[in-house]
């Protein structure tokens, strides 16, 4: 006994919605890389200098999200 499906587009908002699937699909991801990146850059910059005595750079960045 065997059960088979098929797979195969029956119109043309089935392609539609696969395309859209792969579109959001490759975006999430480009998104997710984008977000890492960013966020190893802001450690690279901030926290590293933070960490090892030097704490103009986060108060820096401090002063200019809260424009004082």
């Amino acid at each position: 006994m065997s059960i088979t499906l098929n797979l195969a587009p029956r119109k043309a908002a089935a392609h539609l919605s696969r395309t859209a699937a792969k579109v959001a699909t490759t975006a999430l991801a480009v998104g997710g890389l984008g977000v890492a990146v960013l966020l190893v850059a802001f450690v690279r910059t901030f926290g590293f200098e933070y960490f090892h005595g030097d704490h103009a750079a986060l108060a820096g960045l401090g002063r200019l999200l809260l424009r004082n």
